[in-house]
């Protein structure tokens, strides 16, 4: 069996939203601006549906676990561990997770007793633009406090 492609964005933002609005002021149809700006008609109708309700447009895939200002304050703190000269490994952001959402009391049923994978690491290190780092000795100013 062969494995499909997956789609890839090949329209421009412009064109996305110059459909949109030749489609709500009743200029054209869907399909037929669909056709005239190149964008895909299902996700011209997407868009339209969350403008209609007030709503941000979905993303695409399965959404995060945490919520965005819970990823913004971990990677925070992570970048605050690494600046005390602690190293960054894949085990940190583990069991930072793990620890808040046990303290929360939450049961994420994609994590195995509420431990992240790999995966799920990864995808959040290149989110938030984080790299393993090796520990290091601390700054001579910090050593005299």
């Amino acid at each position: 069996m062969m494995a499909t492609k997956k789609n890839v964005k090949s329209y421009s933002d412009d064109n996305m939203h110059l459909s949109v609005n030749a489609v709500c002021e009743n200029r054209m149809s869907q399909r037929k601006a669909a056709d005239t700006y190149c964008v895909n008609r299902k996700t011209l109708q997407r868009h339209i549906k969350a403008l209609e309700n007030n709503e941000t447009v979905p993303g695409v895939g399965s959404p995060t676990e945490l919520a965005q200002v819970e990823e913004q304050v971990l990677a925070q703190t992570i970048q605050t561990i690494t600046q005390w000269g602690f190293s960054l490994t894949k085990q940190l952001p583990q069991d930072l997770v793990f620890r808040y959402l046990t303290s929360k009391g939450c049961k994420v049923k994609r994590f195995t007793n509420n431990r992240l994978g790999i995966d799920w690491v990864n995808s959040f290190m290149a989110r938030h633009n984080l790299v393993l780092r090796q520990g290091c000795n601390i700054k001579h100013s910090r050593s005299s406090l």
